[in-house]
C-alpha cells in the first residue's frame, strides 16, 4: 500500500510529541511486517525536508524500502496539467499530482479541502482516494486500523 504525508502533519508523524494515531501510522510506515511505503516527490518532498526528523528517516526509508522516491520532474508536469484545468478546490495541486502520478491513494492530512479534492474522481482517477485524519479524534480508531489494513491503496 502507497501512502503520502501531507506538510501540514508532517510533525505529528516525524515529530517528538506525536498523537496516539499518527504514531499508529509511524509504526506501520517502519514496520517490517506491513507492506504500507511513504511516497514522496516534487514540492512535497521539499516541504516535508524541511524537518531535520524527516530527512533523517528518509534517508533510512528510502535504503529498507519503506518509501518510494517519485521523480520531480513527473510530479511537476502532472502539478502543472491541474492548475491548468482549475478544477482543484486546495491550493495542495502537488499533493494531488504525486498521488496521480505514484498510484498512491492513502493520505495522512487535516487540510479539510485537500481532503475533499483528494476523494474527487475528476482529480485523482482511480481507486477511490482514502483520508487518514486526526480532525474527529487523536486517538486510533476502528477507521484508523481499518484503512492501515487495505491493500487496494496504490495504484501501480
Amino acid at each position: 500500500m502507497c501512502a503520502i504525508i501531507d506538510a501540514n502533519v508532517r510533525d505529528h508523524v516525524f515529530g517528538d510529541n506525536r498523537p496516539a494515531a499518527a504514531e499508529y501510522l509511524f509504526d506501520h510506515i517502519n514496520s517490517e511486517r506491513n507492506d504500507l511505503k511513504l511516497v514522496v516527490g516534487g514540492k512535497l518532498r521539499q516541504e516535508l525536508s524541511t524537518s531535520r526528523a524527516f530527512r533523517t528517516w528518509l534517508q533510512t526509508a528510502l535504503l529498507y524500502g519503506r518509501a518510494q522516491s517519485i521523480a520531480d520532474e513527473e510530479v511537476e508536469t502532472e502539478t502543472q496539467k491541474l492548475r491548468s484545468q482549475g478544477i482543484c478546490s486546495s491550493d495542495d495541486e502537488h499533493v494531488l499530482a504525486l498521488a496521480q502520478v505514484s498510484g498512491a491513494r492513502l493520505l495522512y492530512t487535516n487540510d479539510r479541502a485537500l481532503q475533499r479534492d483528494f476523494k474527487n474522481r475528476q482529480i485523482v482517477s482511480g481507486v477511490q482516494g482514502r483520508v487518514y485524519t486526526i480532525l474527529r479524534s487523536e486517538h486510533v480508531t476502528p477507521t484508523h486500523r481499518d484503512l492501515l489494513r487495505r491493500t487496494d491503496l496504490c495504484g501501480k
